[in-house]
């Protein structure tokens, strides 16, 4: 059975380790050529796609990359950027323009594995996910999304595994939490599904996180007058 339940999955956010443009300037002086024009593009994109004005960060990604066709950060905020702005198979081909430029970047790979996910081509998701954690054993973004990657999937134990991997290497790790209570649930374990809704509670009131917070309370109530 495939679940259509919300569930917790974010893109890694922008880029911003540049940092060669702030509001009051350039923070390190450089010589003025396309290709540092290009990264101050990027800046000035970052702070646009921060304030959710996304159409205008992406004419400055695109002016950017005109600037500097190898911009590998570029391509990845631009892929961010076509995301917020629906646009996701546009988000696919600058991930993977990224990853060709960088077959190390992570933060690609999950973001691509997560639209794919979203599209529910979940062997391309799997195979993201996977090539993430070649490159990186311990990122616990992986094992939560290939945990709802089995989840939808319907395959409950496979997915258990994995929600309880991040969670073993992220104990603070909210989406985990949140995640693994909703597949307590369809595997019909009530009191550990109600022990975990409490635990993605008490994370998301210490990370100010109020969406979560009212998902994870209202999902308990639920809980609460279901009989298994």
């Amino acid at each position: 059975m495939s679940l259509k339940k919300v569930l917790l999955l974010g893109l890694v956010i922008s880029l911003g380790q540049l940092a060669v443009y702030s509001s009051n300037g350039l923070s390190n002086p450089m010589p003025v050529n396309e290709k540092n024009s290009s990264k101050i593009l990027v800046q000035k994109a970052l702070e646009k796609n921060n304030k959710g004005e996304y159409t205008q960060a992406l004419n400055d990604l695109t002016e950017a990359l005109r600037l500097d066709a190898q911009a590998v950060d570029a391509y990845f905020n631009r892929g961010l950027t076509y995301y917020h702005l629906h646009q996701k198979e546009r988000a696919i081909e600058d991930f993977s323009t990224a990853i060709f430029l960088n077959r190390q970047f992570v933060e690609a790979y999950v973001n691509r594995g997560n639209i794919y996910l979203e599209l529910e081509e979940y062997s391309k998701a799997v195979g993201d996910y996977q090539k993430v954690l070649e490159i990186d054993p311990l990122n616990y973004l992986a094992f939560n999304n290939l945990g709802l990657v089995y989840m939808n999937l319907g395959e409950y134990n496979q997915a258990k595994k994995f929600f309880n991997s991040a969670i073993k290497l992220q104990p603070d790790y909210l989406d985990a939490y949140f995640n693994q209570a909703l597949l307590l649930v369809e595997l019909g374990q009530k009191e550990n599904a109600i022990v975990n809704f409490r635990k993605a509670m008490t994370l998301a009131s210490d990370q100010h996180n109020l969406e979560v917070y009212q998902a994870a309370q209202q999902e308990l109530a639920k809980l609460q007058k279901k009989s298994f």
